[in-house]
């Protein structure tokens, strides 16, 4: 399988901000491939790096097998993106503005292969209507129709469902989807929609302060072998020390990990007893979770809430700095 992009060592310096650190990264022909990070991580800017939008400071980008800097033009020809909102002609059709914006990229496509375009988009029936009169979400998606108007190699979406209602996400999600297995297209999507990505994505980068904090598949990511499990006791040390004298001693993980959201309070005379300390983590086969919870029985633990986390949005925040923000709030 070809390689669509390979990024290696890439450096973005705004004076003493450094945006983007040494990042790699390699994206697959046929990969939806989820670019995640909180506000500030280096996504958009990476992504512009991408689209000769902000030159980099130091390192290299192949896109299709070219260098990016010695190759420009030729690349950009065979790549579509939509960055943040799409920058459309308001008092245009969508059928004006699709002809437009290919005469542009310098094609002179047919109206009937345009009407094919906006039907793939969902927008067919709309064409001749003015581009003011569009919700947010039809425009989100002319936007992409504009990107796709010359068949292009590799799609670049950053955040695609901004802003959007729940109607206006599923539609973005249905239409990357139909492109990458309809259309057997190659994207990169940046997204703050977790749930989102956890669904469209087969491949994944997490970014945070503008390095790679992890990249990889999902399934292999997301293994539900290596669930997290948060226990929280009417007394949290004594179940730590019974635990690490067990068979599950090898699950225990680290302390400071912490559940995203608030665990169930004890009673007041379960809290003296527990004191200050947080529930425990371990990790296990999401099947191993109900002999778990016998063994604990079994030990005489007392158990106020088992909690299993195996999402993606429980992994984001495992990862990155956003944990910190979020701790404060949940304990």
């Amino acid at each position: 399988m070809a390689t669509i992009a390979q990024v290696r060592r890439l450096t973005k310096s705004f004076g003493s901000l450094k945006a983007v650190d040494e990042l790699s990264f390699s994206v697959e022909e046929g990969d939806v491939y989820g670019f995640l990070g909180q506000n500030g991580a280096g996504k958009s800017t990476t992504l512009r790096m991408l689209l000769s939008l902000v030159y980099p400071t130091s390192g290299e980008i192949e896109l299709l097998g070219l260098n990016l800097s010695s190759h420009r033009k030729a690349i950009l020809q065979q790549v579509g993106a939509v960055i943040e909102h799409p920058e459309l002609y308001p008092y245009f059709s969508g059928l004006e503005n699709l002809s437009l914006f290919s005469r542009l990229s310098g094609g002179r496509i047919k109206r009937k292969e345009l009407m094919q375009q906006l039907e793939l988009v969902g927008l067919a029936d709309r064409a001749t209507d003015k581009v003011h009169t569009y919700s947010m979400g039809m425009k989100q998606r002319l936007g992409i129709a504009v990107a796709l108007v010359n068949d292009p190699a590799l799609i670049i979406l950053d955040e695609p469902t901004n802003g959007l209602d729940p109607q206006g996400i599923a539609d973005i999600r249905h239409l990357i989807l139909h492109l990458s297995r309809d259309r057997n297209k190659t994207l990169i999507v940046s997204s703050h929609l977790l749930a989102e990505m956890q669904v469209i994505a087969n491949r994944m980068l997490i970014m945070d302060k503008g390095t790679k904090v992890v990249e990889g598949d999902m399934s292999a990511l997301l293994d539900p072998s290596k669930t997290i499990v948060f226990l929280d006791s009417t007394n949290n040390e004594g179940a730590r020390r019974m635990l690490e004298a067990s068979i599950w001693a090898k699950a225990l993980k680290a302390g400071e990990l912490r559940p995203n959201r608030a665990p169930v309070a004890p009673d007041r005379n379960a809290g003296a007893q527990n004191g200050d300390s947080g529930p425990i983590a371990l990790q296990m086969n999401k099947e191993d979770i109900p002999r778990f919870n016998e063994a604990l029985v079994q030990m005489g633990i007392g158990v106020i809430s088992l909690e299993p986390r195996h999402s993606l949005e429980d992994y984001f925040l495992q990862l990155t700095t956003s944990a910190q923000h979020v701790a404060p709030f949940t304990h």
